[in-house]
């Protein structure tokens, strides 16, 4: 499957985007030795990119999951962002509003879709009546938010983070309070872009 594959490099997407200095790889972007630690070979950023792309990227797209769209639009490691980001609508789209992804592709996600103005799509996912949505969770009579989709109907945990994404999108996007980045603990708060969805 093609999201299972682009969650187990979840770090090298996010080091793709962010660093210019070569960083240690695994096996799944293109690396043949099993070598380990400093041993391992060594990619640049935009090595790392290029190997993503090219197993993942199609017309426009990284499949048709969620999860995988919003990683290469929240990391900007599409060759073409403005389609990237269509694509990511697109897809979204194509669920009639509902969410199809699981812990870790909805942090994604939500920063995707927050960082290219559509938060209507996240109001509108969160606010389903049925699952899987945050307000079905409400609903269907959860104490707390569970870990899975399953809510209340699952044998996962009744009280845990591993969806907790809106609350986070709550005070960043919708209220705009961040923090500056040498902030640590909002010891120097800031003032965003707000949304109303």
């Amino acid at each position: 499957l093609m999201v299972s594959g682009m969650v187990r490099v979840r770090g090298i997407p996010l080091a793709a985007a962010t660093k210019a200095r070569a960083i240690p790889v695994l096996p799944l972007v293109g690396s043949t030795s099993s070598l380990p630690g400093p041993n391992r070979p060594r990619f640049s950023a935009s090595q790392i990119r290029a190997a993503i792309n090219a197993k993942y990227y199609r017309d426009g797209l990284y499949g048709s999951e969620q999860a995988t769209n919003a990683m290469a639009v929240a990391l900007g490691i599409a060759p073409d962002a403005e389609r990237a980001k269509a694509s990511l609508v697109s897809v979204m789209q194509g669920w009639q509003g509902h969410f199809n992804t699981g812990e870790i592709g909805l942090a994604y996600l939500y920063d995707a879709l927050h960082a290219i103005g559509r938060d209507d799509l996240l109001w509108t996912a969160a606010m389903q009546s049925t699952a899987p949505s945050f307000k079905w969770f409400v609903t269907s009579g959860s104490p707390a938010l569970p870990e899975a989709w399953s809510g209340m109907d699952g044998g996962s945990s009744l009280a845990h983070i591993m969806l907790g994404y809106p609350a986070q999108w709550a005070y960043t996007g919708l209220a705009g309070i961040g923090q500056a980045s040498d902030s640590v603990a909002y010891s120097h708060p800031s003032s965003g872009r707000r949304c109303s969805p």
